[in-house]
């Protein structure tokens, strides 16, 4: 049976390749400003470009309002939204609006 394993907090090149290398099926990416392991719109997209499509892009939220959620999502490539402190209704609100997978 494979292994899916997400690593988390990605920020560099480096980093992002070595979780690659290692065998990761997803990667996830801040999306949540007072992290020190937030990315910027920019920077997402320079590390999605890396990204080859067996591998996941997960973007990390804590409740994104639409503007953040369109911008990463574009930015990101993202495949999956992981969501915290977030409501349920506005969880459903968002898997309406996007149709990605959520995790919550």
């Amino acid at each position: 049976m494979p292994v899916s394993a997400k690593i988390c907090g990605l920020s560099t090149p480096e980093t992002l390749d070595t979780a690659i290398a290692g065998g990761a099926s997803h990667v996830g990416l801040v999306f949540f400003p007072p992290s020190p392991r937030h990315v910027s719109r920019d920077r997402a997209a320079q590390l999605a470009a890396r990204v080859p499509e067996r591998v996941a892009r997960v973007g990390v939220f804590v409740d994104p309002d639409d503007a953040m959620l369109e911008s990463a999502i574009d930015a990101g490539k993202l495949a999956v939204l992981q969501l915290h402190q977030t409501t349920p209704e506005r969880t459903a609100a968002i898997k309406a609006r996007t149709g990605l997978e959520l995790w919550t």
